[in-house]
């Protein structure tokens, strides 16, 4: 698994993970049945969005607070407002997206943000955590993403051998179009959009114990 620092997991920007006691991430692939000629169906990965990373994912997740009372009342009154609401675990996805010799933008999946685009990365951390791009193939040179306001972003495409990511935003450029069929390689440490999972924040087992499970979901 890639580093993440779990004493700086941030629920709208709030900190909630000093102590925990376990947590996991379940990804599942968007798939789709396709009818094949003689009848049969066949189960295949569904085809994403232009622009957007070639399989899709979505995630849920656990996290197992133990006996932590404090963190429990505390999450429990950030989700007593509506979602969606922003998680961050500075934790590094990886993304792939395939070009067609034209688009030059890509989209972040699910609604991400860069992480360090709402706050600091841990001070007690040397994770780059910009948005890093690898034309090609996955062992290519890496290009961080420069992010850059609107103003910036619309008025111009970024130089050769750059990128740039809109701030606050989904969207990235890349100053080399990918050729057709041609990977882009993404590293993204991302602010995730979620919800909670109804019925799944409480677990009593014993008079004097009360292990808090908090589950959300994309």
């Amino acid at each position: 698994m890639p580093p993440v620092i779990v004493s700086n997991v941030m629920l709208d920007l709030v900190e909630i993970f000093a102590a925990a006691t376990s947590w996991q991430i379940d990804e599942v692939e968007q798939r789709t049945l396709r009818p094949l000629a003689d009848g049969s169906v066949r189960e295949v990965i569904t085809a994403a969005e232009p622009g957007y990373p070639v399989v899709p994912r979505h995630r849920t997740f656990t996290f197992d607070y133990g006996d932590l009372e404090s963190e429990r009342d505390r999450i429990r009154l950030i989700l007593s407002a509506p979602g969606r609401h922003t998680l961050i675990l500075w934790l590094a996805e990886h993304l792939a997206w395939v070009g067609d010799g034209v688009r030059r933008e890509f989209l972040l999946p699910n609604g991400w943000q860069q992480a360090s685009d709402l706050t600091a990365a841990p001070t007690t951390s040397s994770i780059d955590t910009r948005t890093t791009l690898r034309h090609a193939s996955p062992t290519g040179a890496p290009i961080p993403a420069t992010t850059v306001d609107a103003a910036t972003y619309a008025a111009g495409d970024p130089p050769s051998g750059e990128a740039w990511a809109l701030e606050r935003s989904s969207q990235i450029k890349v100053g080399d179009v990918p050729g057709a069929g041609a990977y882009l390689y993404g590293t993204v440490y991302p602010v995730y959009s979620v919800l909670r999972v109804p019925g799944a924040e409480r677990k009593h087992d014993g008079p004097l114990a009360d292990p808090y499970v908090l589950r959300l979901q994309e």
